[in-house]
């Protein structure tokens, strides 16, 4: 006969401190021809790339995420009206002080509302010892309710039938921000705060009733 069980999910959740934030920089200009808008695109494209070979960003910490020209029709898309090149960059800094002064220099730009800050994303390099830890931590949360459910029926609780890890609990590890223009910006200031990793288990517990002869054991 199948022994009676007991289950439950448990989480737990870690917070860290940023220390690598992910910026992404859009450009789109319209133009009456497709020639005319990827010259601007061209022109817009070399002025970003000036200033962050100015901040000191290496090519390898720039990743180009989008690249796309579109034609623009009348209210009735009936008629071609014109052209649209836009451009997304992903620029990874290695330290998150250094989004404000890059934001700040990127209004200055002769750009107007053709630039944007089109996301930024905090990261941890320490994600996934934050994500051991969180899962250490659903673990004990989990076994605990098993013993307290187990406790409040006046049974004892057995060993671990099964455990298994559900999906991540995302806290917040990866922020979006944006879009917003940076035209005339002027200084931005930008606050990390904390990231959170959760995650959740499900554990499985056999439990035992007050007369059966075999002694409670510990779960583990």
């Amino acid at each position: 006969m199948k022994r009676p069980s007991i289950e439950v999910v448990g989480s737990g959740i870690v917070a860290v401190e940023p220390d690598l934030v992910e910026l992404t920089l859009g450009l789109m200009f319209r133009a009456p021809t497709a020639a005319a808008a990827l010259e601007q695109l061209a022109a817009g494209g070399t002025q970003l790339a000036h200033l962050l070979d100015a901040r000191g960003i290496p090519p390898s910490d720039r990743r180009t995420e989008q690249l796309q020209l579109s034609t623009r029709y009348d209210d009735y898309s009936q008629s071609v009206i014109g052209h649209v090149a836009s451009q997304a960059t992903a620029v990874r800094l290695g330290a998150v002080d250094q989004v404000g002064p890059l934001l700040d220099q990127a209004s200055r730009l002769d750009l107007g509302d053709a630039l944007q800050a089109n996301g930024l994303v905090w990261v941890s390099t320490g994600e996934a010892e934050a994500r051991r830890e969180a899962r250490r931590l659903a673990v004990e949360d989990a076994l605990q309710r098993c013993r307290e459910l187990a406790a409040a029926a006046g049974l004892s609780l057995g060993p671990v039938r099964s455990i298994g890890e559900e999906r991540p609990l995302d806290m917040g590890g990866r922020r979006r921000l944006g879009p917003m223009s940076l035209a005339a910006a002027g200084p931005v200031s930008v606050e990390p705060g904390r990231l959170e990793f959760g995650v959740s288990v499900r554990i499985v517990c056999d439990i035992l009733g007050p007369a059966d002869p075999e002694p409670p054991r510990a779960p583990f």
